[in-house]
């Protein structure tokens, strides 16, 4: 098998390192850029170079692009520390999962948005006493008329703050299985009855959210796959979240600047560092 890049690989690794380097002067380096880096002039950016939806089909404004590249544009943003998180969650899975679950009328109201570095999205997934057991979730959304209103609270919410939607995994049935009665649902941030609490970590980064739900409404047309059975799609997008670039790369950068600091004349400091 060969591992050799080819041209073209090579060529767009050197143009994604000149714009993640000129990012970084004109807007701020950040570590673990992917949640940690905003700015949403630098998503359109992103856009102007076809950098969001790459591999996302041609039908639904992608670039039809095959993985390795967004993998090759990834790393040299998250190395550099150039802010891409405004754009980031909707390029990685937010989108994915629309082209996969969502409705014609969705994919043409939310995907070119998306595409364009305009819009930002949140994860409404996480709560209080509902972490890695998704199944144990309590927000719910509750079906009246045309709309669905939403009571609960999730936690852990990145960019909630700032996004302009959320995409929200909440019960709308507490019947049957614990898996059983889940949905994800479309939520404009700017609807009356959110509230917002960032939380301050002790890097001092905040871009965790805690999101309050209070009779919240929004169209039943926001619901985005099958009404009660979305755990299939969660486990879905969670592939898409979780098997990505982002935490890889953004260990490298941190040993990166973690290297500049160490004493490299100590033998044995050599040594721990041959060994990682």
């Amino acid at each position: 098998m060969d591992f050799t890049w080819t041209s073209d690989q090579v060529a767009l690794r050197e143009k994604a390192r000149t714009v993640a380097e000129d990012a970084v002067n004109k807007y701020g380096r950040f570590n673990d850029t992917w949640m940690n880096g905003y700015s949403r002039e630098f998503s359109r950016e992103l856009a102007k170079h076809k950098w969001i939806g790459m591999t996302w089909p041609v039908e639904y404004g992608g670039g039809g692009r095959p993985p390795i590249e967004r993998l090759i544009v990834g790393e040299e943003m998250i190395s550099a520390g150039a802010p891409i998180a405004a754009s980031w969650f909707a390029d990685r899975q937010m989108g994915p999962a629309l082209i996969s679950y969502g409705t014609k009328a969705q994919q043409d109201a939310f995907l070119p948005q998306m595409l364009s570095g305009e819009t930002t999205w949140c994860i409404g997934m996480s709560e209080p006493n509902s972490g890695s057991d998704l199944a144990s979730l309590k927000t719910f959304a509750a079906r009246d008329g045309d709309e669905f209103v939403i009571n609960g609270q999730k936690i852990w919410t990145s960019f909630g703050e700032l996004a302009d939607y959320c995409y929200l995994i909440c019960r709308t049935s507490s019947d049957g299985s614990p898996h059983e009665g889940i949905s994800e649902i479309i939520v404009p941030m700017n609807t009356p009855g959110i509230e917002v609490r960032t939380i301050k970590d002790m890097t001092t980064n905040s871009h965790f959210c805690e999101v309050f739900y209070t009779d919240v409404r929004v169209p039943a047309s926001n619901l985005v796959g099958a009404l009660g059975g979305a755990f299939k799609q969660t486990m879905r997008q969670l592939e898409h979240e979780r098997g990505g670039i982002d935490r890889l790369v953004s260990n490298h950068a941190l040993y990166k600047m973690a290297l500049e600091q160490a004493d490299r004349k100590d033998a044995l400091v050599r040594q721990e560092i041959a060994a990682l």
